[in-house]
């Protein structure tokens, strides 16, 4: 019973804001504090699933052990201009044929989803779509379904695993292709956030360093809070951009790249709001977000403090988030997103 749980009072507000939570709350009764012992986070579908918080050296060693059968399955699917709606697959350590798609005088944009979603989720195929309707730019769609469909504390394990993977992939398409690694940008959501953080994190110990990692609302629990893996930070690309649209709840509070953008403040975006998904939206936004601002300079920012100068007008620099994010962007940015 909810009687049984201690809460702090800011995470009762969060309860309470999430749809449903009350009953699942009932339905599971945890003990201990949510957000140190345990926390909720959404599957595919925004239904909220008990994730156990609790982990320990024997937890850690099997998962280690039950990891072997994901190892290698990392999908690498290409669209390009000429094939925008059926993908062909790369592989590692490998070239197929002389008729690839592949164009590696043209820049590439490796893009990866979270938890419980695919290659196919809506996430990753409106981002490549939103590329390719004006762009002539290789995209690669990282399937990792078979990881990312595990309970949430395999999956996030997984995280640096199919970094690795990625890693192996660009070598290849360096190597194999004459790719330039200079015209490469990393882009995940949630824990995929975390996996091209690894990815960019893993090419710089072959002295390959990304030019640009941009992490979408990138998953907190066992990232943040606890900290139990490794996860994105600015130490992982030339530029690491963040967005954060659900602030301390299944999103990231603290400001982990070199520019880090909070629509909103970082929680209720109504602008992805949808009324039997309210809270889930928040999370899925940053994608959202992403996705919109590709083709247009949309989402003018404010270098800013806090929240409250910006709404005070106190900040004067400005900048895009998204897409069109200068590399050379520092700090915090604040804007609002209208519905």
């Amino acid at each position: 019973m909810l009687s049984s749980v201690f809460v702090p009072r800011t995470m009762l507000l969060i309860i309470f804001h999430i749809c449903g939570i009350i009953h699942f709350i009932h339905a599971f009764g945890p003990n201990g504090q949510i957000g140190i012992d345990w926390t909720v986070f959404p599957d595919e579908n925004g239904a909220l699933q008990f994730i156990d918080l609790k982990v320990n050296n024997e937890i850690l060693d099997q998962l280690s052990r039950d990891a072997s059968f994901y190892r290698r399955k990392t999908r690498f699917w290409l669209y390009t201009s000429d094939n925008k709606h059926i993908h062909e697959e790369l592989f590692i350590d490998r070239r197929l044929n002389n008729r690839t798609h592949f164009k590696a005088d043209k820049p590439l944009i490796m893009i990866t989803h979270g938890w419980v979603n695919s290659g196919h989720s809506q996430s990753v195929q409106y981002i490549k779509n939103e590329y390719l309707k004006r762009m002539d730019v290789n995209v690669i769609v990282v399937d990792w379904h078979l990881a990312s469909r595990t309970p949430y504390l395999m999956a996030s394990f997984m995280t640096a695993l199919v970094g690795e993977d990625i890693k192996d992939m660009v070598l290849t398409l360096i190597k194999e292709y004459d790719f330039d690694i200079n015209d490469l940008h990393l882009i995940g959501h949630s824990l995929g956030a975390h996996v091209v953080g690894r990815a960019g994190n893993a090419l710089k110990r072959h002295k390959a360093i990304v030019p640009r990692i941009t992490g979408l609302d990138p998953a907190r629990p066992l990232f943040e809070h606890p900290r139990v893996f490794s996860a994105i930070s600015k130490n992982d690309a030339y530029f690491v951009d963040i967005i954060h649209t659900n602030l301390g709840v299944f999103g990231f509070v603290r400001d982990i790249g070199h520019a880090d953008f909070y629509p909103n403040g970082g929680l209720k975006q109504y602008h992805c709001r949808h009324p039997d998904l309210n809270f889930v939206s928040d999370h899925n936004c940053a994608w959202v977000y992403y996705g919109e601002s590709i083709n247009s300079q949309i989402f003018v920012s404010h270098r800013c403090a806090s929240y409250d100068d910006f709404k005070k007008r106190k900040c004067n620099d400005i900048q895009y988030m998204g897409s069109p994010c200068d590399s050379t962007s520092r700090g915090k940015y604040y804007l609002d997103v209208l519905k």
